[in-house]
């Protein structure tokens, strides 16, 4: 009997070291979350990127502010074509948007790709998808008004992201459908809130531990505030008449194709998924076989058309 009070005692150090393990991994991973790698110009040669719209020869200015710097891109869809946002995921920016941009060109009047805050050449703190679907409405809003150009705008608004991005496409169409500025939504990737891929990282990792992701999206929200719903904003695009076009990536292993078909397990309304064989990087690139099909989908119901046009240069 001896040997029980020593062995309680040692078995309680445990606990408590386990504990505080636990806890400094849910912390770090959550610092990790707000300080994603800067995307920026000298990433972009690293890859083997264009670092910028000039690269690509198309003419552009910069717009936007410190918090949030955008590209305004202008495209050949001519003046009655609807206008492009387009975001980028966690740990890229616009650089990476530029990739998606190309089957749009024909089909837009002008595309923005912003710097999420926390990303690329922001000098803001990222909240993680916490607070950035205020951004973007700001971003909406100050293109619907008035072009440009000086014209007022006629065919709305196409709201276009990837992963984070997408979750943010989605969040800020459900706030902005009332206003009837944005024509159509398309989102590659998104997710329900960032515990989903968290935890998808760490397994890439080989950590799957239970509980970590979710502790360490409770570390994250004490300092940036709640997180959207995206299975909420959804439903009330549902509720209000839009759809959103979803892209899912047979070989997504960060957001999962059963992620996605979560997000439309009840009926929505004619919200519609496309399903890709490209892995989570490369949906929405010239390297994903539905980039054109999510194109034409989206330039259709900007136009309140469920047909898709044939092809991309009638």
């Amino acid at each position: 009997m001896d040997i029980i009070a020593p062995a309680l005692t040692l078995l309680g150090f445990v606990l408590l070291g386990a504990g505080i393990a636990f806890s400094l991994a849910a912390a770090m991973i959550a610092w990790g979350a707000r300080r994603p790698r800067r995307a920026t110009a000298g990433w972009a040669l690293a890859h083997g990127f264009p670092p910028d719209p000039a690269a690509c020869g198309l003419e552009f200015t910069e717009v936007g502010n410190a918090r949030m710097p955008v590209w305004r891109v202008r495209c050949h869809g001519g003046d009655s074509a609807p206008d492009l946002v387009l975001l980028h995921g966690w740990g890229r920016s616009r650089i990476d948007s530029l990739r998606r941009l190309q089957p749009w060109l024909g089909q837009c009047r002008v595309a923005y790709l912003p710097d999420l805050p926390g990303h690329g050449d922001s000098e803001a703190r990222t909240g993680v998808g916490a607070f950035e679907t205020r951004d973007v409405i700001t971003l909406v809003h100050s293109i619907g008004s008035k072009s440009s150009d000086g014209d007022a705008r006629r065919q709305g608004v196409i709201l276009a992201g990837h992963s984070m991005g997408g979750s943010i496409a989605i969040r800020a169409a459900a706030a902005l459908a009332r206003e009837r500025l944005i024509a159509s939504t398309v989102a590659w990737a998104p997710y329900e809130t960032a515990r989903h891929p968290i935890q998808s990282r760490l397994a890439t990792h080989g950590i799957r531990i239970p509980g970590l992701a979710r502790a360490a999206e409770w570390v994250l929200r004490a300092r940036t505030g709640s997180e959207p719903s995206t299975d909420a904003a959804l439903r009330s695009l549902t509720k209000q008449g839009e759809r959103v076009i979803l892209v899912a990536g047979a070989a997504d292993r960060i957001v999962p194709q059963q992620q996605v078909n979560d997000l439309l397990a009840l009926d929505r309304g004619g919200h519609s998924i496309v399903a890709s064989t490209a892995d989570h990087a490369m949906l929405g690139t010239p390297d994903d076989p539905t980039s054109d099909e999510v194109v034409l989908k989206a330039i259709a119901a900007a136009h309140g058309d469920s047909r898709s046009p044939r092809s991309l240069t009638e």
